[in-house]
């Protein structure tokens, strides 16, 4: 595929398409920035780290992921140094490249473009400052009317009530009167435009959120193509291999119930399929799991009385050790690596 090739500029900031890439011998991700010869340290979330990108030896081997981060990089001089700021603006397979419209192009069928080509679009169920700036508010209505009328009316009743009218109250009870009528205008412009703007912003709001659908339906894609890579599965944090691991029992039919991080007594997952009932307890390893956590798994065989199975997830293999045990002991071992894959 094609990618975006240019020089990082001094000042000013330059969109990427940058493949991620992971170390052969740990799970950290890096992007490359093409024809530069130099990396970003990303995050499990492929979000930069905010590092200053950096070379690797000769001797590195890095491995392709499939996946592309675009990436916005502004770097400001900051008198001896200079500052690198990074924004992730999408992250897609290498297959799926979305297509961009080349700046200068753009002329009135613009708005014909889908809105995730205009703006930034997150998958997420909640609107983003972006999507929310693109909706729209409806504008504060203007100061009441009557409050500047009965301001002025007040004036000249004091005047009145006092020495007498004075030309200051003349003028000070004028100048309300008159921001009172122009209120009143404003209101009753206000009141006429907004049927208006509640339509253009209920509007705004179903074309956002089918963009929302959209990138959802294109982040399942992704997710589905990123899972069908072992190299993937190696580089994901504890949270994401548990969220990819509940998503394979998902496909397999069963109602899954992720626990909260702390007090699930080891368990991460609860399976349900009709009257099965199952425990899932992930560990992201980058080696085989060992006896300990069948026996932590074992262990708690007494708090889930209603439970049929109980089953540890690990992305490489188990110990001979953990083998054993859990084979005497009736705990299920699953190995991402050898039993999804059928990798050796």
């Amino acid at each position: 595929m094609e990618l975006i090739e240019r020089k990082i500029p001094i000042r000013g900031s330059h969109l990427y398409e940058c493949p991620v890439m992971k170390y052969a011998n740990s799970s950290r991700l890096v992007a490359k920035i093409v024809g530069q010869g130099q990396y970003l340290d990303l995050g499990s979330d492929y979000a930069p780290l905010g590092k200053p990108p950096h070379g690797v030896n000769a001797e590195t081997v890095l491995h392709p992921t499939g996946l592309i981060v675009e990436i916005e990089i502004k770097v400001e001089d900051k008198c001896i140094e200079k500052i690198y700021r990074y924004r992730l603006v999408r992250i897609y397979h290498e297959s799926d490249k979305p297509e961009r419209v080349v700046h200068g192009s753009r002329d009135q069928d613009d708005n014909k473009r889908p809105l995730e080509e205009r703006i930034n679009i997150s998958p997420s169920e909640k609107f983003t400052s972006d999507e929310s700036r693109y909706i729209g508010q409806i504008p504060d209505p203007p100061i009441s009317y009557w409050v500047a009328t009965v301001i002025g009316l007040v004036i000249l009743g004091v005047g009145v009530l006092g020495d007498g009218l004075e030309r200051v109250d003349l003028i000070w009870g004028g100048a309300f009167f008159a921001l009172g009528g122009w209120q009143f205008k404003k209101m009753l412009r206000y009141k006429k435009q907004l049927p208006e703007h509640e339509e253009q912003i209920a509007a705004r709001t179903r074309e956002v959120e089918d963009a929302k659908r959209r990138a959802r339906d294109i982040k399942e894609t992704r997710i589905e193509k990123m899972l069908s890579d072992f190299c993937n599965w190696e580089s994901m944090s504890g949270v994401e291999f548990e969220s990819a691991v509940s998503r394979l029992y998902r496909q397999q039919g069963y109602e899954v119930h992720q626990t909260s991080t702390t007090g699930d007594g080891g368990v991460d997952l609860v399976l349900k399929k009709g009257d099965e009932k199952a425990v899932v307890q992930c560990k992201r390893y980058n080696k085989n799991v060992g006896v300990g956590a069948v026996r932590e798994l074992n262990g708690i065989k007494p708090q889930w009385p209603d439970a049929s199975r109980f089953i540890l997830v690990g992305v490489l293999g188990f110990t001979n050790p953990a083998k054993t045990f859990a084979k005497d002991h009736g705990v299920e071992l699953f190995s991402i690596k050898h039993d999804h894959f059928k990798l050796s």
